[in-house]
C-alpha cells in the first residue's frame, strides 16, 4: 500500500482564503473550532482581513484548523497509510493531532494561547526575525557568537535551520539589524527581515515556556499512533510524555528541519514520499532545497488531492 510522512506548515502560511474549499466537507470541523475559541474563525480566514489573520493568535489556530481538514479530505480520497508526521514550529501541534496524540479542540484552544503568549512576550517592535539565504548554518551560528548574551541589547540566534542555504535568526530588533549586516559582509547572498510579530524560537520566549506549561499539563496527552519527529531532537517520538516536555521546550529553542528531514529518510520512514497539508506548499519546497530526491506533494485545496 501507498504511505507517506506527513508534513505540517507552521506560521506565516496563512492567507485570505485559506481553507474555504474544505468548509463544505467539514462544517463540524469548523464550528468546533469557532465554539472552542468564541471566535469568527471562518469569516477572518475566509475574508479576512490581512492584519487580523496575521495575528499569531489568530494565524496560529487558522493554520491547524486548515492543516487538519487537508487531511480529512486527503484521507476521504486517497488509500494510504501514514509512516510519520513532522510540523515545523506550530505545525506539530497538527501533526499531533493526526497521530491522536491531542485532541483538535484541545490543539486549537492551546495554538490560540501560545500565540497571545508568544506576542505578549515581547513588546511590539522590540523583536524581529530575519532569514539568511546562501550562507551555511554553521558558519551563521558562528558569526551569531557575540550576539549570545541572552539579556543584551543586541541578543541573536539562530531560530530555525530550514535547509543547508536557508537559516532564520531571531532576536531583538537592534541585534537582528546589527547581524544582517554582519552576516551580509561574511559572504550571505541575501538577509530578508520577515514579516512577523515576534521573535520566536529564541531565548526571549522563554517567559512563554513558563506560561505554557500549565498549559499542556491541562491536556491529556496519548501515546502516538504513528511517530511524530520532534523539532527539538529530531527523532521519531511517540511517548506522550516525552512529546509534552519536547513540545515545551521547542518554543524557546531552534526548528531543527533539516536535520528532521534527514532522520526520516535515514530511519526508512518516508514511504512514497512527503505530504504536506496546510496552507501554501513552503515545506514541499523546503524539502525539496535539503534533498531533491525526495518526493514531495501537497494539499492546500481540495482539489490537490486528486493529483496525487
Amino acid at each position: 500500500m501507498t504511505s507517506y510522512a506527513l508534513l505540517f506548515p507552521g506560521q506565516g502560511a496563512q492567507y485570505v482564503g485559506m481553507g474555504k474549499s474544505f468548509a463544505a466537507d467539514f462544517p463540524h470541523l469548523f464550528d468546533e473550532a469557532e465554539s472552542t475559541l468564541s471566535l469568527p474563525l471562518k469569516k477572518i480566514m475566509f475574508e479576512g482581513p490581512l492584519d487580523e489573520l496575521t495575528k499569531t493568535s489568530i494565524a496560529q489556530p487558522a493554520i491547524v484548523l486548515h492543516s487538519i481538514a487537508a487531511l480529512l479530505h486527503t484521507q476521504r480520497q486517497l488509500d494510504f497509510t501514514i509512516t510519520c508526521a513532522l510540523g515545523h514550529s506550530l505545525g506539530e501541534y497538527s501533526a499531533l493531532v493526526a497521530a491522536s496524540v491531542i485532541t483538535f479542540a484541545e490543539a486549537i484552544g492551546a495554538v490560540h494561547v501560545r500565540g497571545k503568549l508568544m506576542q505578549e512576550a515581547v513588546p511590539l517592535g522590540a523583536g524581529a526575525m530575519a532569514a539568511v539565504l546562501g550562507m551555511d548554518a554553521a558558519k551563521i551560528s558562528e558569526a551569531l557568537e557575540e550576539f549570545s548574551a541572552e539579556h543584551g541589547p543586541d541578543y541573536v540566534a539562530v531560530a530555525n535551520f530550514n535547509g543547508p542555504l536557508q537559516t532564520v535568526i531571531a532576536g531583538t530588533t537592534l541585534g537582528v539589524k546589527k547581524a544582517s549586516e554582519k552576516l551580509k559582509s561574511l559572504g550571505a547572498k541575501r538577509v530578508i527581515e520577515l514579516p512577523v510579530s515576534a521573535p520566536f524560537h529564541c531565548a526571549l520566549m522563554k517567559p512563554v515556556q513558563k506560561q505554557m506549561k500549565d498549559v499542556l499539563l491541562a491536556l491529556n496527552f496519548k501515546t502516538a499512533r504513528f511517530p511524530v519527529i520532534s523539532n527539538v531532537s529530531t527523532h521519531a517520538e511517540t511517548d506522550s510524555a516525552k512529546i509534552r516536555d519536547l513540545l515545551l521546550t521547542q518554543i524557546a529553542h531552534p526548528v531543527r528541519f533539516t536535520e528532521c528531514v534527514h532522520h526520516i529518510k535515514n530511519a526508512h520512514l518516508g514511504g512514497n514520499g512527503f505530504l504536506e497539508l496546510g496552507p501554501k506548499n513552503t515545506l514541499s519546497g523546503i524539502v525539496k532545497k535539503i534533498d531533491a530526491d525526495l518526493s514531495v506533494f501537497n494539499v492546500d485545496a481540495m482539489e490537490d488531492a486528486s493529483r496525487i
